[in-house]
């Protein structure tokens, strides 16, 4: 059987061709650079060669050009195998003497009947004239007798195609992945600008949902189990959220913040928190374990931003956003708490009562107003 000299520097990929090529019976040698490969070459012995695009020094480019230009090596066929399904490395290749292109992500008995074709292929094909082709901006000189120009280009863009659609299939799942992470105005202008400018809004309504006793459901239970249900659970509060208008903006543990008249406008976004918050205890109490959630709500400015880099969190800053968490933590399982503040938004349409006053550090006393029910649904 012929004896092959694949030009590759990486040993993984040598490796594979070389078995791909021993088991249809050729001879391999294996070197990892253009100069070596070209003393192998002068010195005899080898009926073809394969070789990469990019090796150390000389390129596979230079190597095809330094073949075809020797009298000892001119009629020697070369098969360029590179990992870059690029037409114009096709062109290029076919430039410098190259008698066939094969991309390595192909299936053995292509690359096989690549290097087969070559071989088959008579001397004087070799002789052939030169045709002149503009491509992509690039001028280029193809001797038409090599393998049919058009095969390989189809060969080639059938590979570009296949490339595009798993960066099409990866780039929707990155999306995916970011909406997970960020809400889709911020992916927007992170898209649009590389970056997110931090922001201050005046009216934004911050909500904390927190999940009663949920410490001691975790050492009662499976991790298979709470996670489960947690799992389910939020993707219930998730849609509750954007089904009112209310953003979520992230879970810590068994609890999740968000807002609403952040990133889009809201009427009333204190009512609509109210309204979600509502749904999610409901959610809480219909989940297998029957959890109980204590929300809390305050309104007023905050800052928000995005940090990191390797892994982006969208958050916000500010007492609006401390004095929601305190409202949570002093709240009332099964029900939703409010400020005075955020309370003066919804109290022509709810009825409450007050909880009496927490301390708050370098706020003073904060009184607590626990939501009752909508004087009229109706309005609402």
């Amino acid at each position: 059987m012929p004896r092959v000299l694949v030009v590759e520097d990486s040993p993984t990929q040598a490796r594979r061709l070389a078995f791909i090529l021993e088991d249809e019976g050729f001879e391999v040698e294996t070197v990892a650079d253009a100069e070596t490969a070209f003393a192998k070459l002068v010195d005899g012995g080898f009926e073809i060669v394969v070789s990469d695009l990019h090796l150390p020094g000389d390129s596979g480019f230079d190597l095809c050009r330094r073949i075809k230009d020797s009298p000892e090596t001119k009629r020697l066929p070369i098969v360029v195998c590179t990992s870059q399904a690029d037409p114009v490395n096709v062109l290029r290749g076919l430039q410098a003497g190259a008698d066939g292109f094969i991309t390595k992500g192909r299936e053995p008995e292509e690359i096989i009947g690549c290097v087969r074709r070559a071989l088959a292929r008579p001397v004087e094909d070799r002789r052939a004239e030169t045709k002149h082709v503009s491509f992509l901006g690039q001028d280029f000189a193809i001797e038409t007798g090599r393998e049919p120009l058009l095969d390989i280009l189809v060969t080639a863009f059938e590979d570009v195609v296949r490339l595009n659609q798993r960066i099409e299939l990866e780039t929707h799942r990155s999306n995916e992945l970011l909406r997970v992470i960020l809400p889709d105005e911020i992916i927007a202008e992170l898209r649009g600008t590389n970056a997110v400018k931090p922001r201050r809004r005046e009216d934004v309504a911050v909500m904390f949902a927190d999940i009663v006793g949920f410490t001691r459901y975790c050492e009662a239970h499976t991790p298979d189990e709470v996670v489960a249900y947690l799992q389910s659970l939020v993707e219930e509060w998730e849609e509750i959220a954007a089904r009112h208008g209310v953003e979520k903006i992230k879970t810590i543990g068994d609890a999740m913040m968000a807002a609403s008249g952040l990133l889009k406008k809201a009427e009333n976004p204190v009512l609509q928190c109210v309204k979600a918050g509502v749904e999610m205890i409901a959610a809480a109490r219909r989940s297998p374990p029957g959890w109980n959630l204590r929300v809390g709500v305050h309104a007023g400015p905050v800052v928000a931003g995005v940090l990191g880099r390797r892994q982006y969190l969208f958050d916000l800053w500010g007492d609006t956003v401390n004095e929601a968490a305190r409202l949570e933590s002093h709240g009332v399982a099964g029900s939703i708490t409010l400020s005075v503040e955020a309370w003066s938004k919804i109290a022509n349409l709810a009825i409450g009562e007050s909880l009496g006053k927490i301390p708050v550090k370098g706020k003073g006393d904060l009184e607590i107003i626990r939501f009752v029910g909508f004087k009229d649904d109706k309005k609402v």
